[in-house]
């Protein structure tokens, strides 16, 4: 089973990015980026997203294991958080779309409470944001979807070019993130043969990870990033958005296949029988976050992290 056997055409969405990117020199980025129009001193940087089709897994996981859906408000902040931080900015207000056919009031508390919980963890204000019941654009009142909009100011202004010698690492990822389930629902909805255990839920439902504390912590320490790279929806491509050619990189091992939750990505790669490449082309496998850094001071940077390969 492929992405497209799932439902998801990422040729047809590709082409449609590069039919639009007439309209704005952000459109590609992972965040845009807009000068202050009254000449304040840091630039705009602004990112909109959403969980996806990790919500429809979220509601069977409530319906039969009584679960709540509070992860998935930390989703949809870090959905639009990590792309900020890629855009080397600091997150600073965020506002959240809830949309559904009827509004249900524990799915609404629960999935606003997890996006308040994960906002105040970073120091990030809630402003506020929008509820639409939408009858006929929802089936029921159970379905529903949630997307958030974040603004962040430049930290620093000056571009910095990738160089000989810097170095490429990944932040290790919390699992799944928000990505790739529309092939994991397809494939629990094909094989019911799959044993729906409560570990197995919780390990596909386990929240992204928010990186704004790590690259605080590069930044503390002094190390120069580069770029970074989110690796959200189409995995590690994700990289050749701030990596002009990826033959640049002297990659440090192709015989590993996954950097973390080994057993979670060897799971799915073995029931929906995907190659590395279409698993690396779907799912983070491990990293959530790439950097390109000077090396200089980094062993004494407090995060772990899996060192990628070298620019050449």
């Amino acid at each position: 089973m492929n992405y497209k056997d799932a439902g998801v055409n990422v040729e047809l969405a590709s082409d449609l990015v590069d039919k639009i990117k007439p309209y704005s020199n952000q459109i590609g980025n992972f965040a845009a980026t807009c000068p202050f129009p009254y000449g304040a001193g840091s630039d705009l940087v602004m990112s909109c997203d959403g969980v996806g089709t990790k919500v429809l897994l979220a509601r069977y996981a409530k319906d039969v294991l009584y679960r709540p859906m509070n992860s998935i408000g930390q989703d949809c902040v870090a959905m639009v958080v990590n792309d900020i931080l890629c855009e080397n900015a600091e997150p600073l207000y965020f506002m959240d779309y809830f949309a559904t056919g009827e509004l249900e009031e524990s799915n609404y508390l629960e999935v606003i409470t997890g996006i308040n919980d994960a906002c105040k963890s970073i120091g990030v204000k809630l402003v506020g944001g929008e509820t639409a019941e939408l009858p006929g654009m929802f089936r029921t009142r159970q379905n529903f979807d949630v997307c958030g909009f974040g603004v962040g100011c430049k930290i620093d202004d000056s571009k910095k070019r990738i160089q000989k010698g810097d170095v490429l690492i990944g932040l290790y990822s919390s699992g799944l993130h928000s990505n790739g389930f529309s092939l994991i629902n397809k494939l629990m909805d094909d094989d019911h043969s799959i044993n729906r255990t409560p570990e197995l839920i919780q390990k596909l439902l386990t929240p992204t990870k928010i990186y704004k504390d790590d690259l605080n912590e590069f930044r503390k320490k002094m190390v120069d990033i580069k770029v970074a790279a989110n690796i959200t929806g189409g995995g590690w491509s994700n990289l050749d958005r701030v990596v002009d050619q990826k033959s640049s990189i002297n990659w440090k091992t192709k015989e590993k296949s996954f950097y973390a939750h080994e057993e979670l990505f060897e799971w799915i790669q073995t029931k929906a029988e995907l190659s590395n490449e279409e698993m690396f082309n779907i799912f983070n496998c491990g990293i959530g976050m790439m950097l390109v850094v000077n090396p200089k001071n980094l062993k004494s940077v407090n995060v772990n992290y899996e060192f990628l390969g070298t620019i050449e």
